[in-house]
């Protein structure tokens, strides 16, 4: 049973992997199809960064917002009335009728879209690599390794997209009790997870080395 548990669950990444990339790219293929319908495309791009297409009569465009909340504007207090304080910044969307140039929204989705298939596509790869029995295969080594490059390039686009949007609101609109304010942001997680995977491609490549030295010597 332990033997063919690895595999088990390599089939059942490989097989998430590949449907989540197969469902991006149907979902994306029928939105971009409804455009010649007449049907409005809108590009949603949440607070951190996470895209997603609508389309419909309605669809509308949302970008991230960061602001900061005039001093005694945005008063709590807690529910038994002992502790108080303030919101001083905060992040959220907001909602475009008319935007000017929604072409921009619609090619940093498209370009964040495209790395999270990237980095699905690699990851199916491997699994089903494993799942055949072949983990050490030279091939996982590459894999590994753009799958770094994947994670890196995909937390410097979020950034570069979440802080593009937050300056255009800052530059083009205002609000009352509100100042809206752009800084750019690396998730440092991102960054440590691509250095992960540099060590493990290190650690693939060892064990290929020790995998091909086996079969030479047997």
């Amino acid at each position: 049973m332990g033997r063919l548990r690895g595999p088990t669950v390599a089939k059942a990444l490989a097989a998430l992997f590949t449907g989540l990339w197969w469902w991006i790219v149907l979902a994306s293929s029928v939105v971009v199809a409804l455009i010649p319908l007449g049907l409005n495309v809108g590009v949603q791009i949440g607070p951190n960064g996470e895209p997603n297409f609508v389309a419909g009569t309605a669809a509308q465009t949302m970008l991230p917002v960061a602001f900061e909340i005039e001093a005694g504007a945005a008063q709590v207090t807690s529910v038994d009335h002992r502790s108080s304080g303030a919101i001083e910044q905060s992040i959220g969307m907001l909602r475009l009728t008319r935007p000017e140039r929604p072409w921009f929204a619609i090619a940093g989705a498209a370009v964040m879209v495209g790395l999270v298939l990237w980095i699905l596509a690699e990851l199916a790869a491997v699994c089903r690599s494993v799942r055949d029995g072949q983990p050490f295969a030279a091939r996982n080594v590459m894999r590994i390794r753009r799958l770094a490059l994947a994670f890196v390039l995909a937390e410097v686009a979020r950034a570069a997209v979440v802080y593009a949007a937050n300056a255009y609101v800052a530059a083009q609109f205002a609000a009352d009790h509100l100042r809206f304010t752009a800084r750019p942001h690396i998730d440092a997680f991102a960054v440590v997870s691509a250095l992960i995977l540099l060590v493990l491609a290190e650690v693939f490549r060892t064990g290929t080395e020790l995998d091909e030295d086996q079969s030479l010597t047997v």
